[in-house]
């Protein structure tokens, strides 16, 4: 299957290379932004599997880019990291649409295992997608299964 594109905001520049080499071990192609406003350059123009942001950013607050981002698109998977304490913020975060959320400090081994459920989480959906137009075919040979 292909690369896997992953969109990352995060302002902290040790937790972004951190993140890049653990994604690209991973088997992620990742764009790293550290502002909300960088992300939303990155993500306006092109698409990605994964956007994963972090909730406090300088300026916008990673919610306000999840908000854009579910206006433009809303089927775009988006994970947010929160601080640990924070667990309002996450629960307000999936209410706005996020996909899942992790709590920082990070545990990359949960972290990894997050982004493999979405992941394959969005493969049975495109598959879904994929199927639903032959999902009357069988009715339409008049309920004859051969």
């Amino acid at each position: 299957r292909p690369m896997a594109r992953i969109l990352v905001v995060e302002d902290e520049q040790v937790m972004r290379s951190l993140l890049e080499k653990a994604l690209a071990k991973w088997g992620w192609q990742a764009t790293v932004v550290g502002s909300a406003d960088a992300g939303w350059e990155a993500f306006a123009p092109r698409r990605f599997d994964v956007v994963l942001t972090d909730v406090r950013l300088p300026g916008r607050s990673g919610l306000e880019l999840l908000d854009q981002i579910k206006a433009l698109a809303p089927e775009q998977a988006v994970i947010v990291m929160t601080a640990f304490g924070s667990i309002a913020t996450a629960v307000d975060a999936v209410k706005r649409g996020a996909i899942d959320f992790v709590i920082k400090p990070l545990d990359l081994a949960y972290l990894e295992l997050t982004l493999k459920r979405t992941r394959e989480r969005l493969e049975q959906e495109a598959e879904l997608e994929r199927l639903r137009p032959h999902a009357d075919e069988r009715e339409s040979l008049g309920g004859l299964v051969g």
